[in-house]
């Protein structure tokens, strides 16, 4: 049985956002070039039908995270394996489905027991404790959003688009600069709800 070759280099860092902006397409490119480094003599470097699946949620960005990845780990570079001398690029399928159907990448939108676990979840004492210490904030965040954030994972949304921000040398809403630690710990906290009770743990494996 074929293997992949042993790494010989650190994969890079990227930012973990979709593909939404130039910057986030450049990091999806330059997770590709790195891939083509790492598999290079294990996958060919043409995309044939049976060797490689590229599966993506049906989302917007995720698709195009996949096709700049896509597009450096295919990249052709001789001008005679292009169908467009001027054009460093061959198209590659890419495989999804619709969300309320996806079993594989998006459980949480097909799987109604997923549903029913999370707002189970919400009567747990160690969830109740963490929203009953930070009951202030989320009025708080409300009122200066505009949008109903009322929940843990609001919260965590929320925290992601200003770390986000932050990333691109954004500037960051005096209100929110306030509580970024506070939001941090909620957002770590969430992390922790994705699988807290053993049917969450079972059904998201």
């Amino acid at each position: 049985m074929a293997t992949a070759p042993p790494s010989t280099s650190t994969p890079p860092t990227f930012i973990t956002t979709p593909a939404s902006g130039p910057t986030d397409s450049v990091s999806s490119l330059r997770l590709g070039r790195w891939l083509r480094n790492r598999y290079t003599g294990f996958i060919s470097e043409r995309w044939k039908p049976g060797e490689v699946t590229v599966r993506s949620t049906d989302v917007d960005r995720t698709l195009m995270s996949a096709a700049c990845n896509l597009a450096a780990f295919y990249r052709p570079d001789l001008v005679d394996e292009r169908f467009e001398k001027d054009l460093p690029w061959l198209p590659t399928p890419i495989n999804t489905v619709p969300l309320d159907l996806d079993t594989l990448m998006s459980i949480d939108q097909s799987c109604p027991r997923v549903k029913e676990e999370i707002a189970l979840e919400e009567k747990l004492p160690e969830v109740m404790a963490v929203m009953k210490a930070n009951a202030e904030l989320f009025p708080y965040l409300t009122k200066h959003t505009g949008d109903n954030i009322s929940t843990i994972l609001s919260v965590d949304y929320l925290h992601d688009t200003l770390f986000i921000e932050s990333l691109y040398n954004l500037s960051i809403p005096v209100w929110a600069q306030k509580v970024l630690p506070q939001m941090k710990e909620i957002a770590s906290f969430s992390f922790k709800m994705a699988a807290m009770t053993p049917q969450l743990k079972r059904l998201r494996s």
